[in-house]
């Protein structure tokens, strides 16, 4: 029989609670804290640039009808 490859698989697992480690405060966090919570990760990449979309004006994507022309 082959040989158990423990050591890699215990490996693995250890990168995955790394990375998970990581993401949990922004995961954790609420929409209004979004931003701080993404502010480590933005200053450590110059290509990352956040916009915050949770605070847009819906009125001017939503199509208004006017409906004093149609009577």
């Amino acid at each position: 029989m082959g040989a158990l490859r423990q050591t890699q698989s215990v490996e693995n697992k250890h990168k995955l609670s790394n990375t998970l480690r990581n993401w949990l405060p922004i995961l954790h966090s609420s929409l209004s804290d979004l931003g701080e919570a993404m502010a480590p990760f933005v200053e450590a990449n110059p290509v990352v640039e956040v916009e915050s979309g949770y605070e847009e004006d819906f009125e001017a994507k939503i199509p208004r009808k006017d409906y004093l022309t149609s009577c």
